[in-house]
């Protein structure tokens, strides 16, 4: 019986079977995943921004003493405070909870805002660290993502103040 099957059957079958199976999985698992062109159903892109806005990033022409063409923080941003990778990590967990969350919950945007201001007060230190500027950009591409919602300058300030 073995013998009547060739070689070239056998890897196309096989080639056909692998296909067939990541497709079922594909579609069975991650349908809901691909967007394409869209932010959330029944909402079209709109597009680039008209009026850029910096979230938080400085310019590269400001350079350090020490490091020619290396960007430099504000004096007015206060002193830098080192973090502890973990509360980093903890606080990123529940940051993509909590955008994970309240995309499915669709959140408008005074209510986002609060609620990622309560996650931010839980870690004080991070407003202050050399992980803000991280932080802030994961703000605005999860936010962007998952709710649909775009930030800007005020609203990161809003965010980052909570006291």
């Amino acid at each position: 019986m073995l013998n009547s099957i060739s070689w070239q059957g056998y890897w196309t079958f096989l080639a056909l079977s692998t296909g067939l199976y990541y497709a079922f999985v594909y579609l069975r698992f991650f349908r809901g995943t691909l967007r394409l062109g869209r932010n959330r159903p029944g909402l079209a892109d709109p597009g680039p921004s008209p009026n850029p806005v910096s979230y938080g990033f400085r310019p590269s022409d400001t350079p350090l003493p020490d490091r020619p063409g290396a960007p430099r923080r504000p004096a007015a941003e206060g002193p830098v405070e080192e973090v502890d990778e973990t509360v980093l990590n903890t606080c990123l967990d529940e940051l993509s909870a909590f955008f994970e969350a309240s995309g499915k919950a669709g959140h408008e945007r005074p209510e986002l805002l609060a609620c990622l201001q309560a996650v931010l007060a839980k870690y004080p230190a991070l407003s202050h660290s050399t992980y803000k500027d991280a932080v802030t950009g994961l703000l605005v591409t999860q936010c962007k993502h998952y709710c649909g919602h775009d930030l800007d300058e005020s609203d990161l300030r809003r965010v980052w103040s909570a006291r």
